[in-house]
C-alpha cells in the first residue's frame, strides 16, 4: 500500500506538470498552482493570515529576479518607506541618534546624538538621556523577548516606527536622566530630517591649508551639502582638498553626477549603456554651478567604495582633476532603476539593472563574472596604492562610526585605545603638499 501511494502521487505530479504546456514559462506551469493549493489544504499548522501569504509571495519574487540579477529587489509595501529613506537620506522624525542594544529584553534606549536645531533639540531632549516609553508603551513592550534567530541581531525598526510619523504630528516620549533616575514626558513635533552624508569637514593641514571631507553616500542632499562644506573650507583659506569616498557604497546616480560637476566645468562625466535605447544616456559637466575647476584634489578609495562613488572617482581621474589614493574599488559599474508598482496591498518597489556605465575615457570595471568576489580586475586601481591591514580597517570603521555620532554630538569622544594613524590620508596629504612625486595634477585641456 505505501508503494502504491507513492506511485500514484508520482503519476499525479507528472500530469500536473505537463498540464501547463511544455512552452509555458515556469511561473505559468500548473504545478505552481498545485503546490500552492496543496500547501494551503494539507499543511499541518495551516498557512496563517493574508500578511504571511503576501510575505511568501514577495520572497518568491525576490528569489526569482535575483536568479538573473543579483542587484534586483522587490520591496513589499510595508518596507517601501524604509527603502525611500535609505535612498533619499530623509525621513519624518525627531532628529536623534540612538544606541543599538545588544539584544532584548530592553528597558531603555540611550540617546547618543541630537540634531542641532531639530525637533528633539527644540523640545529640550539632550544627549545621554534614555528613552523609556513612546506614547503609552514602554520600550520593553516594543520587542519580543528573544530575537527570531541568534544571527538576526537587534532590530531597531519597531522603535523607529513608533517614533516616526507624518510631518507636523506629535509623539510623546518618556525620557529618563540616567544620573538621577528621574523620568519626564516630552512632546516632540515630527519634521523632515536629513540624516546627512557629509562628515568631518575640516582643515587637516594649516600650511599649506589642506581640507578634508568624507562623503558617506549619495543621497538627495549630498551635492548641496558638499558644496556648503567646501565653501566654508575655502573661506578658511583651503588650497587643496582630500575627498574621502572610502566605504561609500553608492546611492543616487544624479547626486554623483552633480558632485562631479562641482569640480568639472566641461566634458563627459559618465556614459550609460543599456540593451534598450531608453536606458542609454550621456551625462556632461556644465560650466554653470562649477565650484572650482582647478582646486587640487586627492580622492581616497577602498574595496568598499562602489557604484556611484566609482562614477565620481573615475570622472575626476579621467579628467586629470584628482589623484586616487588607497586600494582598488569594489567594481560595481551597473545602474538600477526603481519602479513604483501599485498592488492590492499597497505600492511595492521593483529595482532592476538596466544599464552599465563607463568612465569618460570608456573604461568599464564591473566584476566578471558577477558572482566572483575575488576578481582581480574588478574596480578602479588607485594611482597611489596604500593597502590597509585588517586591524587598520577596523580602526577606520570605528572612526567613521565616531564621526557619525559626533556630527550630532560635539562632545562625543572616540573609544579609548591606540591612536589611529590613517596612512592613506597621510599619503594623500603628502601628495597635495608636494612631498611625494606624482605627475602634475592639472586639469585636462578643454576640447
Amino acid at each position: 500500500m505505501p508503494l502504491l501511494a507513492v506511485l500514484i502521487g508520482f503519476v499525479v505530479l507528472i500530469a500536473v506538470e505537463h498540464s501547463g504546456g511544455r512552452d509555458a514559462p515556469p511561473w505559468d506551469q500548473e504545478f505552481f498552482r498545485h503546490v500552492r493549493e496543496r500547501m494551503a489544504h494539507d499543511f499541518v499548522w495551516g498557512m496563517g493570515d493574508d500578511r504571511r501569504a503576501w510575505e511568501a509571495y514577495f520572497e518568491a519574487m525576490n528569489a526569482w529576479v535575483r536568479t538573473y540579477d543579483r542587484f534586483a529587489e522587490v520591496v513589499p509595501p510595508w518596507d517601501v518607506e524604509r527603502a525611500r529613506e535609505d535612498s533619499s537620506g530623509q525621513y519624518m522624525g525627531i532628529g536623534i541618534r540612538i544606541e543599538e542594544p545588544a539584544a532584548p529584553p530592553v528597558e531603555s534606549i540611550r540617546i547618543l546624538g541630537v540634531k542641532p536645531g531639530g525637533p528633539a533639540a527644540e523640545a529640550g531632549i539632550v544627549v545621554g538621556e534614555e528613552i523609556v516609553a513612546v506614547g503609552d508603551r514602554r520600550v520593553s513592550e516594543l520587542w519580543p523577548a528573544e530575537p527570531e534567530t541568534p544571527e538576526s541581531g537587534f532590530d531597531l525598526r519597531p522603535l523607529q516606527r513608533a517614533i516616526r510619523g507624518p510631518e507636523e504630528t506629535t509623539v510623546r516620549l518618556g525620557v529618563r536622566d540616567p544620573g538621577t533616575g528621574t523620568e519626564r514626558a516630552v512632546d516632540v513635533n515630527r519634521a523632515q530630517i536629513d540624516s546627512g552624508s557629509i562628515f568631518a569637514a575640516r582643515l587637516v593641514d594649516e600650511e599649506p591649508p589642506i581640507g578634508y571631507v568624507r562623503v558617506a553616500g549619495f543621497q538627495a542632499s549630498t551635492a548641496r551639502d558638499l558644496r556648503a562644506a567646501v565653501e566654508k573650507l575655502l573661506e578658511k583659506g583651503m588650497r587643496s582638498l582630500v575627498l574621502d569616498l572610502r566605504s561609500n557604497r553608492g546611492g543616487l546616480l544624479d547626486q554623483a553626477v552633480e558632485v562631479a560637476d562641482l569640480f568639472l566645468d566641461h566634458g563627459t562625466i559618465v556614459r550609460q549603456r543599456g540593451r534598450l535605447r531608453e536606458f542609454t544616456d550621456l551625462r556632461e559637466a556644465q560650466a554653470d554651478g562649477t565650484l572650482s575647476a582647478t582646486l587640487p584634489l586627492a580622492v581616497l578609495i577602498n574595496d568598499e567604495a562602489a557604484s556611484a562613488s566609482e562614477i565620481l572617482a573615475a570622472a575626476l581621474r579621467d579628467h586629470r582633476r584628482a589623484v586616487l589614493v588607497g586600494e582598488r574599488s569594489y567594481g560595481k559599474f551597473l545602474v538600477q532603476i526603481v519602479e513604483e508598482v501599485p498592488m492590492d496591498v499597497g505600492v511595492a518597489l521593483f529595482k532592476r539593472t538596466t544599464s552599465i556605465y563607463e568612465t569618460p575615457l570608456g573604461h568599464h570595471y564591473q566584476r566578471a563574472p558577477l558572482r566572483n568576489g575575488d576578481d582581480p580586475l574588478a574596480g578602479i586601481a588607485p594611482d597611489l596604492y596604500v593597502p590597509f591591514s585588517k586591524d587598520e580597517r577596523k580602526q577606520l570603521h570605528a572612526r567613521f562610526l565616531h564621526e557619525y555620532y559626533a556630527d550630532w554630538n560635539p562632545q562625543a569622544q572616540p573609544e579609548p585605545g591606540e591612536p589611529f594613524v590613517d596612512r592613506q590620508l597621510a599619503a594623500a596629504r603628502a601628495l597635495l603638499r608636494g612631498e611625494t612625486y606624482y605627475p602634475r595634477m592639472a586639469p585636462a585641456p578643454k576640447e
